[in-house]
């Protein structure tokens, strides 16, 4: 490989697992930047979203809703294929979440993504995010922190 396609390769790993990370912590304008403008993103059970602005209201509903602004989660990516075609890049990541929203369990759900990227600006962003759930399955929870990560709560 060469270094651009290198460089190229560790900016959208960097991209997975910083759209983790802003999840994680709540991060609405994080994770709406790792979005391009006109991206969509489908989500396992039918919902499907035009546009970043549409993105950000969607989790922005879901933080408050369902998910839980102060209930912590964490999305753990791995097994990630990259291929990159010049300005494009598809990814397919494997991940596992695991979700404390409801009281006295963890629901831990196995997730694939399947993401077609571009680079804007010189910067990766998804233009295409597809998020299947391929399993999933609820566990009784020891004693669970509550809120997220400090740099949420203090945004």
């Amino acid at each position: 490989m060469s270094p651009g396609e290198l460089a190229d390769c560790a900016a959208l790993t960097d991209l997975v697992h910083r759209y983790a990370a802003t999840i994680d912590d709540r991060d609405l304008d994080g994770l709406a930047a790792c979005f391009a403008e006109g991206a969509v993103a489908d989500y396992d059970g039918g919902t499907r979203l035009e546009g970043r602005a549409a993105i950000r209201a969607f989790m922005d509903r879901a933080f408050r809703e369902g998910i839980g602004m102060a209930t912590p989660s964490t999305h753990m990516m791995s097994n990630i294929l990259i291929s990159v075609d010049g300005d494009e890049a598809v990814i397919r990541t494997s991940a596992i979440a695991c979700l404390t929203n409801r009281p006295g369990f963890v629901t831990v759900r196995g997730l694939r993504y399947i993401d077609r990227c571009v680079k804007e600006a010189g910067r990766w962003r998804f233009a295409h995010r597809r998020h299947v759930c391929d399993w999933q399955f609820d566990a009784p929870a020891g004693t669970i922190a509550s809120g997220v990560s400090a740099s949420a709560a203090a945004g």
